[in-house]
C-alpha cells in the first residue's frame, strides 16, 4: 500500500473529509475482499497549512509575480510530504489548483490535480456543462474551464453576482 500526502489545513474541513474517506474505502475494500484481521489503512501525512496566511498570500490574476508567495508555501509543504516518504500527494481545496503548475514546479512524486480528475469524471459521466462554485479565484479560474474544455465540457461560475458573492469566501 502506497503512503499518501495531503496538503490540508487551508479548507480544513476538505482535509478531514478527504482522510475520512480514505481510511472508509480502504476499510470497505479490506471488508469485500473479506481479508483476515483487523482492516489495514494506508500510512498518510498530513501538512497543515495555515489558512489566513495561505489568504494573505492570494495574487492577482494576470500578475505572475504576485502569486510567489502562495506557490511558494504550498510547494514548501509538498517537499515536506516529499521527505517524509509519501509515494504521492494531493492538496485537499481547491484554490491552489489554479495555481497548480506553479506549485507542482519542481516536486518530484505525483500530485492529483483536482481540476484533471473532475473533469475526467464529469466526461465520463455524460456531463456537458458543469458549474463552479467556490473560492472567487477558483470560480474564475481559466485553468478549471480549459480542463473541462479538453473533454467538450463548458464550466461556469453563477453568472448573478448575488449568487457568486454567496459562494466565495
Amino acid at each position: 500500500m502506497k503512503k499518501i500526502g495531503i496538503v490540508g489545513g487551508v479548507a480544513w474541513l476538505s482535509t478531514v473529509d478527504y482522510y475520512s474517506e480514505i481510511c472508509r474505502r480502504s476499510q470497505r475494500w479490506h471488508v469485500a475482499r473479506a481479508a483476515p484481521g483487523v482492516p489495514s489503512t494506508p500510512e498518510m501525512s498530513i501538512e497543515s497549512l495555515d489558512h489566513n496566511k495561505a489568504v494573505s498570500y492570494l495574487g492577482i490574476d494576470g500578475d505572475e509575480e504576485s502569486w510567489s508567495q502562495f506557490d511558494d508555501y504550498h510547494r514548501a509543504a509538498l517537499q515536506r510530504l516529499e521527505a517524509s516518504g509519501v509515494d504521492f500527494a494531493l492538496m485537499a481545496s481547491n484554490t491552489p489548483h489554479d495555481r497548480y503548475a506553479g506549485i507542482v514546479r519542481g516536486i518530484g512524486i505525483p500530485v492529483i490535480n483536482i481540476f484533471e480528475v473532475v473533469a475526467k469524471e464529469s466526461a465520463r459521466m455524460g456531463a456537458s456543462e458543469v458549474l463552479i462554485l467556490g473560492t472567487a479565484t477558483t470560480m474564475r479560474s481559466p485553468r478549471f474551464r480549459e480542463e473541462f474544455a479538453k473533454y467538450g465540457i463548458e464550466a461556469a461560475g453563477p453568472r448573478d453576482e448575488t449568487a457568486r458573492a454567496m459562494t466565495a469566501n
